[in-house]
């Protein structure tokens, strides 16, 4: 069983999705396995040994962008793919440094906590990045800067509205009304362009 799991939910963007992959492939870190849950074309050249792939259709679409309800699902079956106690839910246009992994589990066990968040490069609409200190309480957290204890996952959030951004405010609110013990790592680990 590896100690984190990153699920990434794809729809069509294999370069992307590849620079992302080869993100993770250089982590420090090495008990972790990817699950990437696209609509069935595998990126080659990948080791099998490091990612699972699950082939499902993510074709419903509304005007010209993917419906979130199809990617949520997704999302979901990833979670049901890996039995890591950890996960980490990457966009397929996300970049990790190669101590992302490490430097999360080592916060997380160092200050007992079962939701790590780090800060982050965020991409904005206009092409230009700005930065994210991430404070759950300033909805600064998107749901590629944290890492969760699997536990705290399951049953959430309810799959029949457009639930899709599982990491940003709908789950880091519900996380901490119901009390989960969590932390920051004050240093830029990731990019979302």
């Amino acid at each position: 069983m590896p100690k984190l799991a990153f699920v990434i939910a794809t729809y069509d963007r294999p370069i992307e999705l590849s620079l992302c992959m080869l993100s993770l492939c250089l982590q420090s870190f090495h008990d972790w396995e990817g699950i990437v849950v696209d609509n069935g074309r595998r990126i080659q050249g990948w080791s099998d040994d490091k990612f699972k792939y699950r082939n499902t259709r993510l074709d419903t679409q509304i005007s010209g962008a993917i419906h979130t309800h199809s990617m949520y699902m997704a999302t979901e079956l990833g979670v049901a793919a890996t039995t890591a106690e950890w996960l980490c839910f990457p966009n397929d246009d996300s970049y990790y440094v190669p101590w992302f992994a490490e430097r999360m589990l080592m916060a997380a066990e160092q200050n007992d906590c079962d939701l790590v968040y780090c800060d982050m490069v965020h991409g904005t609409p206009e092409g230009g990045h700005h930065w994210l200190k991430a404070q759950p309480q300033q909805c600064s957290i998107d749901k590629t800067n944290f890492i969760l204890k699997r536990s705290w996952f399951e049953g959430f959030p309810d799959t029949s509205g457009d639930n899709y951004h599982i990491g940003d405010w709908l789950l880091i609110e519900s996380l901490l009304k119901r009390g989960i013990r969590h932390g920051r790592v004050p240093q830029i680990l990731c990019v979302h362009n």
